[in-house]
Order: C-alpha cells, then structure tokens, then sequence
C-alpha cells in the first residue's frame, strides 16, 4: 500500500463519521420519549416543560438539532447530561476504560486460543483434533452469551465460589485488584472468539497451504510443520485481522449484557441507563465512541495489510 494510497484512507474517514454522526443522531431518538418527561416526570406545569425543553434546545426541529450538536461534537463538546449535568465526555472516559479491558482480553484470549487450536485443526485435518476443535467450536458458538454467564456465575462463583461474580471495584482501584472480577466476564465473551478464529484461522489455513509458492518451500526440504507456521500461517493471518479489528470495535459497544450481568460499570451499561431515561446527550456520546472506534479499528485493520503482506504495498 502506497503513501498515497494510505492519505485517501485517511481522508474517507472523516466523511464516514458524518454519516456516523447522523446515524447516530437519529438513533437516539428512536428511544423515543423526551429527557424532560424523566427529568420532572408526568406532573410538572406545561411551562416547565417548555422552559427546559428551550434551554436544552428540545424545542428545535430535528435538522436544527442536529447542527448544533455536531458544531459542539467538533469542537470537542458532547453536551451535558440531562439528568446528572455532567459532561458527556467526562461520563464515557470515566466508563470507558473497564468495557475497554473487558474487551481486549476477550480478544487476547479468543487469539491465545483460537489461533494455536486454529493451526491444530489444519495441521491434522479430518483426524482427532480437527474433529475435537470443529465439535468444540460448534458447541462453543451456539451457546448465548447470557446463557454461559449465567451459567459461570452459579457454577464457579456460587457453587464453588472460586471467583467473585459481581462488584468489580473502581478502574482506579489497580488491574491486579479489579483482575479477578473480570475472569468469568472475560470467559464468557471471548470463548466465542476462541470458536470463531479457530474455525477462521483453518480454513484460510487450508486455503492458503494449496498455493504454489509452498510447494517450492516444501520442495527446498521444509518440513510440513516449518512450511505450516512460517510461510502459510502468516498469509492466512490477513482475514484475521479483519475480523479481530472488526469484532474487537463490535465488542467495544456490545458488551451491555455481559456487563449487566457481572455488575461491570462501563460504557455498555452506561448506554442501557441513557437509553432508559431518554438522556439524549449521553446516548448520542456513548454510540458516537463507539462509532468511532470501530471506523478507527477498520482503518487500523487496513494499514495493518502492509505489516503482514508485503505484496499489498503496491496495491
């Protein structure tokens, strides 16, 4: 990929987040309802009604809205909350870093697992391993997410009280405090990961181990092993970083449940909460984060291209 080519990346970016930012926009108030109703609830005057729906410009048509927002969004303001009156930003930093660690270890663990199982799998295709890593991955990705917490929760936490199940303290608090309190949620996330990469990662493996080039490092006295991992499972590594930069942004916002269930405070159950009281505001900052992260990881995925296949510097 060329200099040039990676400036075009770049600038299709930011015309991509417009779109984003009107999604977005547009998203939050499908919740339907208003701020105002939550705020003073069903008995307040009509005058204070108007009155704050003015001072927090509800009065405005949509379009008009819109505009507003974006104009403070890039100016680095996401507004305040509604109801607490604390700014938007401030609100998603402060939860942010634990869906942020949740994430990336489900993802660390969905590689340590999948990747090693992934080249198993085509290493010894159609005998027992590859059949044991296709039945366990087909086991693992067709169990719901709340269904194995849940399952976690009253197995080792309750029955066996081996790990603590809910009340994570303060991000502040250290990572060694807050680690055990993230071992079942991280479990339960990235165990469809370990599923998903391994079955990815041997059948691009497979696809990859057919092409010519190999057959003249086999024919140079390479080993199978050697030919596998160092010359077929780094061509085969290109769709996964598609994948876990793609899936690593999905988990960043979809982790509500997840979070809900082992009590985690970060952004997922922020934006359960906003969605809940119509907190305009702090809907729009929490899924523009989001958004954000998963057109940057895109990118990131894209520039990556050129780190693990040099043939596509000159695409």
């Amino acid at each position: 990929m060329t200099l040039t080519k990676i400036l075009r990346r770049l600038l299709e970016a930011p015309p991509a987040l417009i779109v984003v930012s009107v999604i977005v926009f547009g998203l939050a108030r499908l919740a339907g309802g208003s701020p105002i109703d939550t705020l003073v609830g069903p008995e307040a005057t009509a005058e204070l009604r108007e009155r704050l729906s003015q001072e927090y410009g509800l009065d405005q048509p949509l379009p008009l809205q819109y505009l507003a927002w974006l104009t403070h969004v890039l100016r680095g303001d996401l507004g305040r909350s509604v109801l607490t009156g604390q700014p938007v930003l401030t609100e998603v930093a402060v939860r942010f870093p634990p869906t942020l660690l949740l994430a990336t270890l489900a993802m660390l663990l969905g590689l340590a697992g999948g990747l090693p199982l992934g080249i198993a799998s085509a290493r010894w295709r159609d005998r027992w391993p590859d059949h044991l890593t296709r039945i366990g991955s087909s086991l693992a990705m067709g169990i719901p997410s709340f269904v194995l917490g849940l399952v976690l929760i009253l197995v080792v936490g309750l029955q066996l009280r081996l790990l603590p199940t809910s009340g994570a303290p303060a991000f502040g608090a250290g990572f060694f405090a807050a680690l055990p309190y993230y071992i079942l949620p991280v479990i339960t996330l990235g165990l469809w990961r370990v599923a998903s990469i391994s079955r990815l990662f041997r059948s691009t493996l497979l696809d990859v181990m057919n092409e010519t080039y190999l057959d003249v490092a086999r024919a140079k006295g390479l080993s199978e092993r050697d030919v596998l991992i160092r010359h077929a499972a780094r061509n085969a590594l290109i769709p996964i970083v598609t994948i876990v930069a793609i899936d690593y942004a999905y988990l960043l916002g979809g982790v509500v449940i997840v979070e809900a269930i082992f009590g985690i405070s970060g952004v997922g159950t922020l934006l359960l909460s906003a969605v809940a009281r119509r907190d305009f505001p702090l809907i729009q900052g929490v899924l523009l984060a989001v958004s954000v992260a998963f057109v940057t990881f895109n990118l990131v995925a894209d520039l990556l291209y050129t780190v693990i296949d040099p043939r596509s510097r000159g695409r």
